[in-house]
């Protein structure tokens, strides 16, 4: 017998007099089958064992497994790096009726999952690391001694995680499963096509990152990576809460949110092609909207306009966005992180007008639109309202303008960041009420700061606080 081969034994009975299906005590168990957890043992019988050369006999592993069988009390199940080809029966049996997690990590050579969809008050499941599993089908849902009508009847989260080889995923319609499923993550699945479930009633976000062959979805959520995916825009989906579409949907050029009216988040990001968002209703719900990096994009304000809720507006990286004074003032937004470009100022009112609470600003000039800018800000350009206040990446401002500051009365922080020609503030002073200025990779107004210069400091020098590349002076 080789040493392999004794390890083996002495673990499947070390398994079996362990008796833990008589543990009643036992709530949450790990059961780990790494190099690190058989290392131990070596150790301790002072063996030699190459990894390298270890050959999985998949009978016993199943049987370890199989011995290992805990109390039907447990309530939490994790399983990493188990070497069987396939899962016992007893995991995923519903007499384990107060299991509410499982995890399965680095099972690498099971070719199928178990049937879970029988564990009648599992909440959150977490699969990663499959490297056999190429078809999730109706084992997954329900074994041959089923007793559930409904698979899966309490499930809240599901995630898939590095399932390389997955290719299909299908579910009958007559299952009804999932009834209750508010996230479903499936990240790193590159070979997965065709379509979701499609009968996701409770569904509030859904995560999909680096599923390239993932073509269509009937659910609807978060993208990053999946050039092909696309959204079927029919019907009413009242349950989403979140949109994140990121690096995806390259064939979508509109974006009609109207079949979402219970949004909270919104993130839409590098999508090349889309050149509107829609909403012709009112999203009462909608807190968050972020749109950044797509270039085409030239309507979004009926977005914020018919959002009378809404807390936190992001445009970035839009170089053909329209930002027009129309309808009414704004009252609830609190942050706006927006591009510079000279229509944006040209249009002075705009902001004024427009964002009467607004309490936290950011100006970015990475759209290569602020090459001209000399002086900032305009007079009268900026709400009342600001309390804090950053300029970021605009490479051409030289001077920063007390003017445009001075009715700020609320400002509190004053931030910039990565403006390498500004050196100069024109003007009395900044507003009274700055308690903090911070100044990062702006060398030419930061040196004059730290050298107290008598053409900048008498303006700074009232404000407590202030930095300089993370060093207070």
């Amino acid at each position: 017998m080789s040493e392999k081969d004794g390890i083996d034994s002495l673990v499947l009975r070390w398994s079996s007099e362990a008796r833990m299906s008589e543990k009643d005590g036992i709530d949450s168990l790990a059961l780990d089958w790494s190099w690190y957890a058989y290392k131990n043992i070596i150790d301790s019988l002072m063996l030699e064992w190459d990894e390298d050369n270890n050959i999985v006999d998949l009978q016993i592993e199943n049987d370890i497994l199989d011995k290992l069988r805990p109390h039907s009390n447990l309530k939490v199940l994790r399983i990493e790096g188990y070497r069987g080809k396939r899962f016992p029966d007893w995991l995923g049996n519903s007499s384990y009726h107060n299991i509410t997690k499982v995890s399965l990590d680095r099972c690498r050579n099971c070719r199928t999952l178990p049937s879970l969809g029988q564990l009648p008050s599992l909440k959150r499941l977490e699969i990663s690391d499959f490297s056999s599993v190429e078809t999730v089908g109706d084992e997954f849902y329900r074994s041959d001694e089923s007793c559930l009508e409904t698979p899966f009847p309490m499930l809240e989260t599901l995630s898939f995680y590095n399932v390389p080889c997955w290719k299909e995923w299908r579910c009958s319609s007559d299952f009804n499963a999932l009834p209750r499923l508010r996230e479903l993550s499936i990240w790193e699945c590159p070979m997965l096509r065709g379509d979701l479930p499609n009968q996701l009633p409770s569904l509030q976000s859904l995560q999909i990152q680096n599923c390239e062959q993932l073509t269509s979805s009937g659910v609807h959520g978060r993208g990053h990576y999946c050039r092909k995916l696309e959204f079927q825009m029919d019907g009413q989906h009242h349950s989403l809460q979140e949109l994140f579409i990121w690096d995806s949907c390259d064939s979508v050029t509109s974006l009609l949110l109207d079949s979402f009216p219970k949004l909270v988040r919104v993130s839409i990001g590098g999508c090349k092609k889309m050149e509107t968002v829609v909403v012709s209703r009112s999203l009462s719900c909608l807190r968050s909207l972020n749109i950044q990096n797509c270039g085409s994009l030239k309507s979004a304000s009926t977005l914020w306009m018919l959002a009378p809720q809404l807390k936190d507006l992001i445009l970035l990286g839009c170089p053909e966005i329209e930002l027009s004074a129309t309808g009414y003032p704004h009252s609830s937004l609190r942050f706006l992180s927006i591009s510079y470009s000279e229509e944006l100022v040209s249009s002075a009112a705009f902001m004024n007008s427009q964002f009467h609470g607004l309490s936290h600003l950011v100006i970015d000039g990475k759209d290569d639109k602020s090459e001209s800018v000399k002086c900032l800000p305009k007079e009268g350009w900026l709400p009342p309202s600001l309390e804090s206040l950053e300029l970021n990446d605009i490479k051409s401002v030289e001077t920063l303008e007390c003017k445009g500051l001075a009715h700020l009365t609320s400002l509190q922080q004053l931030s910039i960041d990565d403006c390498p020609k500004l050196e100069n503030i024109e003007g009395e002073k900044l507003p009274a009420s700055l308690i903090r200025l911070k100044i990062y990779d702006s060398p030419l107004l930061g040196k004059k700061c730290e050298m107290k210069d008598p053409q900048v400091w008498p303006k700074v020098s009232h404000i407590r606080k202030i930095q300089v590349d993370g060093t207070w002076i």
